[in-house]
């Protein structure tokens, strides 16, 4: 949790970051009254990714023979401060069944691209000319050559292969299930913003459900999120990918897995195990500004229009 402890001399603990060791009682006041004002907090996310319960258990048991058939996507827009994060985590984690890592760049000018072809030589970096969710993970997928396709924001990062191994292991049992996610959400009536309730707002992430308990997922959804997303690249190629009219953002992940739902297909929503997520750091598009508030109403008449004749699909959290 990034917060600063001072603790006695226990072995166990001598080189977790953010924690003072104090050599005697003395000492030890001392740490408590001034040790934060001398101290650099260090960021903890490494030592979670190596440490939480999902990481140890994956050190203990063995991997679940799926192959390597993953292309994973990442989308990256001036984020050249939390990129090495999001990569060397599928890296150790997710080796097992990625078969390469795409990083499309969405026009970043801070230094990103150079650092991501300097630090993981062995990532694909793809360069997109503008910033665009869409266009940036068509572009990802025209450079893939996985049997499956995950997609990622660089502002996210797994702690654990146990979201790959769901996943999988789900889209492989079912062929009419043509894609799984983390994030999911549903439409609120007479909105029109079409903005409803989303997993993150319910009890248990939305997991308490006998549908999920029985299956492994919940199809009662209305859509899926971009992030933690795995589709097969079939299903990707049968509906023609995200619609770029939305670029640079919103609704583009809505409109693509309700076009998946559209040509027979169901989507699950699964919490997927080890997925963690630091909000609104990929497109710098999230901001309350007005240049943000006129393209959310541009695209959310777009949608709106797209598919009205649907109006089947635009389904409200169950009650």
């Amino acid at each position: 949790m990034n917060t600063l402890v001072v603790a006695n001399d226990l072995p166990e603990i001598r080189d977790y970051p953010n924690v003072l060791i104090a050599r005697d009682p003395e000492h030890f006041a001392e740490l408590c009254a001034n040790g934060s004002r001398a101290y650099v907090k260090e960021s903890t996310d490494k030592f979670v990714m190596d440490n939480c319960w999902s990481a140890r258990l994956d050190r203990i048991v063995p991997p679940l023979k799926l192959g390597n058939t993953v292309s994973a996507i990442v989308l990256m827009h001036n984020n050249v401060n939390i990129i090495g994060r999001c990569l060397q985590s599928l890296q150790k984690h997710a080796g097992d069944y990625i078969k390469e890592i795409i990083v499309v760049d969405n026009a970043s000018v801070d230094g990103g691209p150079e650092y991501v072809e300097a630090a993981f030589p062995e990532v694909k970096l793809v360069r997109n000319t503008k910033n665009g969710c869409s266009s940036g993970r068509n572009l990802g997928v025209s450079h893939a050559s996985g049997e499956y396709l995950a997609f990622f924001d660089s502002d996210q990062w797994i702690t654990g292969r146990g979201g790959f191994e769901e996943a999988l292991s789900l889209l492989e049992s079912d062929v009419h299930l043509g894609a799984v996610g983390w994030a999911a959400g549903w439409f609120a009536a007479g909105n029109e913003s079409f903005g409803g309730a989303i997993v993150d707002y319910l009890p248990a992430r939305g997991t308490a459900c006998r549908e999920y308990l029985e299956k492994g997922y919940r199809s009662d959804i209305a859509y899926l999120g971009s992030g933690g997303l795995f589709v097969p690249r079939i299903v990707f190629d049968t509906v023609g990918g995200f619609d770029e009219f939305y670029d640079p953002t919103c609704f583009e992940d809505t409109d693509f897995t309700l076009a998946i739902k559209a040509a027979g297909f169901t989507i699950g929503y699964r919490n997927l195990q080890g997925i963690r997520h630091q909000a609104h750091q990929t497109t710098g598009a999230s901001g309350q500004s007005d240049a943000y508030r006129t393209l959310f109403s541009r695209n959310s008449a777009y949608f709106g229009a797209k598919w009205a004749h649907r109006a089947d699909l635009l389904v409200d959290v169950p009650s």
